[in-house]
């Protein structure tokens, strides 16, 4: 529904509605609506990059090649859900909303260094993250 509708609070209740979830379970599992459906889709994309990389043997190598193959991993994941990915940075640049994308993206960043082998907790573990 999202790639369709956009990343709204109407389209997860059309997604309730049109679900054969229990409306009140679904609800429960998103309390923070939208904002949270969001996080959830983000967070499964990195899960699945996470566990495709590893089955790719894509945390083999140079880091410097581990992480450009990952990163492509995780393009090519996402190709399916183009408008949906382009209606999440739409929905991210907006006012406020400037922390969940922070989040999104650090989480994201992060999968990507531990896939790469980075267990750092000093300084580089920021440093690394940040380019």
């Amino acid at each position: 529904v999202a790639p369709f509708d956009g990343w709204s609070q109407e389209t997860l209740e059309s997604a309730i509605t049109t679900s054969e979830v229990d409306p009140v379970l679904a609800k429960d599992a998103f309390p923070g609506g939208i904002k949270q459906l969001l996080a959830f889709f983000m967070m499964e994309a990195d899960r699945n990059m996470v566990a495709e990389a590893t089955a790719r043997g894509l945390d083999q190598g140079p880091v410097r090649k581990q992480i450009g193959g990952i990163i492509r991993l995780r393009l090519t994941q996402l190709r399916p859900h183009r408008e949906a990915i382009r209606r999440a940075v739409a929905l991210h640049l907006l006012p406020g909303r400037a922390p969940n994308a922070a989040a999104s993206l650090w989480r994201t960043v992060d999968a990507i260094w531990h896939v790469a082998g980075d267990d750092s907790t000093n300084f580089n573990y920021y440093t690394k993250r940040a380019l």
